[in-house]
């Protein structure tokens, strides 16, 4: 979104991004685990 509205550029944007992306995909993974565990 802070690329698409021109409000940012540069390399520590992407950086920034990329984190994001890579802390989103842990809390899922985390959020799936949680779940398969209470089911059990």
């Amino acid at each position: 979104m802070v690329n698409d509205a021109g409000l940012s550029q540069g390399p520590e944007v992407d950086r920034l991004i990329k984190e994001a992306n890579e802390l989103t995909a842990i809390f899922a993974a985390t959020d799936k685990t949680n779940k398969s565990k209470i089911k059990k």
